[in-house]
């Protein structure tokens, strides 16, 4: 039987190769499916390519009613490449749409980015060598 210890370090394993899956497929999805919501918003920002970097659903429930929210984050680029933010939309219950800024949202897409290529080489791809003793 495996020890937590071992099912930890599968789960970072695993965690470095479906992230470099996910996020370019997320990138993808907002590409091929443009959330409508979101584009008068990222309009205001001409000659930006907007990239979907993640997005949420949310549903909470209580005694006064239902609350759904649904976000998008999107970097644009060039733009981001001088001023490493994203533009966050989120939509609630179907009529309030807010956006805001986050400061450092690119730069924690390429920490994510980077920290699935480093565990990826280090599980996967990095050279094992045999002990010589």
């Amino acid at each position: 039987m495996w020890g937590a210890t071992r099912w930890i370090l599968f789960a970072i394993k695993l965690s470095g190769p479906l992230t470099l899956i996910a996020l370019p497929l997320v990138a993808l999805h907002g590409h091929l499916w443009p959330w409508a919501p979101a584009e008068g918003i990222l309009a205001q920002y001409p000659g930006q390519t907007p990239i979907m970097i993640g997005f949420s659903h949310r549903e909470r429930h209580s005694m006064n009613g239902s609350t759904r929210e649904d976000s998008r984050e999107y970097v644009l680029l060039p733009s981001a490449l001088r001023n490493p933010t994203s533009i966050i939309v989120r939509k609630i219950n179907d009529d309030v749409l807010t956006a805001s800024i986050s400061s450092y949202g690119f730069l924690e897409y390429i920490g994510w980015l980077v920290l699935g290529i480093v565990i990826t080489w280090w599980f996967w791809l990095r050279p094992k060598y045999k002990n010589a003793a």
